[in-house]
């Protein structure tokens, strides 16, 4: 008999699951963010529900990278207090585990600092009030294990003075050192284009001295040298998106042999623009065995979970099993391999 796709989803749902590429604002509930715009009188909150739902949730391909994280402008404003974030991650972490999950990483960069949220509202939460209200929401919420990854946003940081650069890198790296029971490593986001890796590595020589591991967003948008200048000039141990990696066979190579994991999240990738089908991702497909784990990625923005994500990666093979595997290869990259649950 075959099995219609419903009974797939839900046997992968059911399959204990890990995912290491999950942005914590990217999976904020609609219906939360729009409760918070009206709480605090904006005009977004003015709008009735689907309106606002279809200005945060896309179900086409964005004109790029940038039309694709529009949606942060709106979180920066509604996310006010160490109390919103709080309700947001709490949320976050029981809506991935209705899905399965049994440990994630998420990802977020952190306020209190004008030089990546300029004026923005949520710049009034200090860092270590975040990270404490972050840490709380995680420990309350049972049947999951939740760290965080930090990220340095690079269209942000890397249009600042020289100086500013430097204070933000004394203060992101000294409020990650008081809260490194959940802050597992670091990540670079934001927009590849004008923002070349190589910029970054001062901050990310001083982030692994400090112990942290690394991942970055790299060749998602831009080619395979980005890619490269990630695992040589930062350090990377995996990569976020890579999608252009699979152009360079030398670069395949030195991935296999660095072991360097690359996170993969069809969905984002076609919605992002760099995947024309979000069924076919060139790293799924690569003859040569690169070390892959199927990701989420933004399941708010993208409509999409990451029991969806295994199923359409899992391309015709038993959906068990290929979730196993996965499982299997995401506990071996988790940046907390201690903290990883025994699989069912």
């Amino acid at each position: 008999m075959v099995e219609n796709s419903a009974t797939t989803i839900e046997r992968i749902r059911s399959t204990p699951k890990i995912d290491l590429h999950r942005h914590l604002l990217g999976s904020v509930r609609p219906t939360t963010l729009w409760e918070l715009a009206r709480k605090y009188d904006l005009n977004a909150g003015r709008q009735s529900l689907d309106v606002f739902r279809r200005a945060i949730v896309r179900h086409t391909p964005a004109l790029d990278l940038a039309d694709y994280i529009r949606p942060w402008a709106i979180f920066r404003e509604v996310i006010r207090t160490p109390e919103d974030i709080h309700r947001v991650a709490r949320e976050a972490a029981e809506d991935a585990r209705l899905d399965g999950v049994v440990y994630v990483e998420f990802r977020s960069s952190l306020p209190g600092m004008p030089i990546t949220d300029g004026h923005a509202p949520q710049t009034r939460i200090l860092a270590g009030e975040y990270l404490e209200a972050i840490r709380d929401a995680f420990a309350q919420s049972p049947g999951i294990v939740c760290r965080l990854v930090a990220s340095v946003p690079r269209h942000a940081v890397g249009r600042a003075s020289p100086g500013q650069i430097l204070e933000y890198a004394d203060t992101f790296l000294s409020a990650i050192a008081l809260y490194r029971e959940v802050v597992v490593g670091v990540d670079l986001t934001g927009i590849e284009r004008g923002w070349p890796v190589k910029l970054f590595r001062g901050f990310f020589v001083e982030a692994r001295a400090a112990g942290l591991p690394v991942t970055i967003h790299a060749g998602e948008t831009e080619g395979p040298e980005e890619v490269w200048s990630a695992i040589d000039d930062l350090g990377a141990t995996r990569i976020g998106h890579g999608t252009t990696a699979v152009s360079d066979p030398q670069l395949v190579r030195e991935l296999i042999r660095r072991d360097v994991v690359l996170e993969v999240c069809p969905t984002a990738g076609w919605l992002t623009g760099s995947l024309k089908d979000r069924r076919r991702h060139p790293v799924i497909e690569c003859e040569s065995p690169i070390r892959y784990v199927i990701c989420s990625d933004n399941p708010t923005l993208n409509a999409s979970v990451l029991s969806q994500e295994l199923l359409l990666a899992a391309r015709g093979a038993d959906p068990e099993e290929f979730c196993r595997e996965q499982f299997r290869s995401a506990a071996r990259a988790a940046f907390a391999p201690d903290a990883v649950p025994t699989a069912c």
